[in-house]
């Protein structure tokens, strides 16, 4: 902080030297972009065309396999709270809404909607 000869106080910012938290919060604001990304595409997607959750050429009694759409709305759950930067204290939360978790569900996700497809 500087202040001048007026009175008025005249914010500088501080030079710190680069440190491991600062570099790897860096690195990750990409990744936390993505999940962020992943999780909104989701989220309007399921919005804007909820037939998207149900499966193609289902039964009318079947529409939706539950195993896709419970991984699918974990990986975005786990995308908005990476993305945002939430990171929870207690290890099983911390990495069921981590990154790769995110990651881990939606590839999980699209194997379960490729394996209904080839059922259905």
């Amino acid at each position: 902080m500087i202040t001048s000869s007026d009175s008025t106080v005249v914010l500088s910012p501080e030079v710190l030297p680069a440190t491991k938290e600062s570099q790897s919060s860096a690195a990750q604001s990409g990744w936390r972009g993505l999940s962020l990304c992943i999780a909104l595409t989701i989220m309007v997607v399921g919005s804007a065309y909820p037939f998207f959750f149900t499966l193609p050429g289902a039964p009318a009694d079947k529409p939706v396999h539950h195993g896709y759409v419970m991984v699918l709305l974990w990986a975005m759950c786990a995308g908005l709270v990476h993305g945002v930067g939430f990171v929870p204290r207690w290890a099983p939360w911390r990495w069921l809404f981590s990154g790769w978790a995110c990651l881990f569900a939606l590839g999980l996700a699209a194997f379960l909607r490729t394996q209904a497809w080839m059922i259905a």
